[in-house]
């Protein structure tokens, strides 16, 4: 079949994931496996059949038949929606709200308004000669910041904030070594210029938005794609994970463990 029709370019669409016990190397093993949307009716007509065959599983036993994209997970404690998948990995969006302070919220704000302010009046003079604009650029920056109340120090207080918020939980469970490269390149960012310490902390906030954002932190001596969120479709390798269905208002829920589901008590 022709891919184009089911929603891929150089790769299938994912249909929904299921959870499956299989045998490997004399080993119960458990994971969360994609069914393709091209596969979907094969699987549907007949799942140990498909589970045999296509996904190559030995003694399959289907715990769970259906688990939908975006679905929420708990993991160790951190909340994530399943989102897609990548090779033997499932890609996987932050779940848990992000809470501040008003005025952090506010100094929030006044960082985006720099941004937008700053990087249009970069585009209207991108032309100019280096000199000219690098001078001008500084003033602006000046001129902008003074504007918006955007400083040095209020800037080194919100990447402290930052900072703070994920070495605490949920986010450490997740984010440990990416507070460890933020701790360690505070020194860094503190050197930075006003404008650069802006486009920093705009990208340090995507971390925390319940989206599959990752950050651009190469300003940092970073990665580019800083904090992107995956696990091992193999679930056994995670000490605590649960499937966690919401009604739609989001006021009710419970949790399947994914440990001890289809366990014979």
């Amino acid at each position: 079949m022709n891919i184009k029709y089911y929603g891929g370019y150089n790769k299938c669409k994912s249909a929904y994931f299921i959870y499956v016990e299989y045998t490997q190397k004399n080993k119960r093993q458990r994971s969360v496996e994609t069914i393709l949307l091209i596969d979907k009716e094969r699987y549907e007509n007949n799942p140990e059949e498909f589970c045999r065959n296509v996904l190559k599983l030995d003694d399959a036993k289907i715990l769970i038949s259906k688990i939908k994209i975006n679905a929420l997970l708990s993991i160790n404690g951190f909340r994530a929606h399943i989102t897609g998948r990548s090779n033997n990995s499932l890609l996987l969006a932050n779940a848990n709200q992000f809470m501040i302070s008003p005025e952090d919220y506010d100094y929030l704000t006044s960082v985006a308004i720099f941004n937008t302010y700053y990087c249009g009046y970069k585009d209207q003079n991108k032309n100019d000669t280096a000199d000219s604009n690098e001078n001008a650029l500084a003033l602006k920056e000046n001129n902008i910041a003074d504007i918006t109340g955007v400083s040095k120090e209020g800037n080194a207080k919100l990447y402290q904030m930052f900072l703070r918020k994920m070495s605490s939980k949920p986010y450490i469970i997740k984010r440990e070594k990416l507070f460890h490269d933020l701790a360690g390149a505070e020194s860094k960012f503190n050197k930075c210029s006003i404008a650069e310490q802006c486009v920093i902390l705009s990208e340090i906030l995507k971390l925390f938005v319940c989206k599959t954002y990752s950050a651009d932190l190469t300003k940092l001596d970073l990665a580019p794609n800083s904090g992107k969120l995956a696990i091992a479709k193999n679930i056994n390798t995670q000490t605590e994970i649960k499937l966690i269905n919401q009604s739609i208002t989001g006021a009710f829920e419970n949790e399947i463990d994914l440990n001890k589901v289809g366990l014979i008590k």
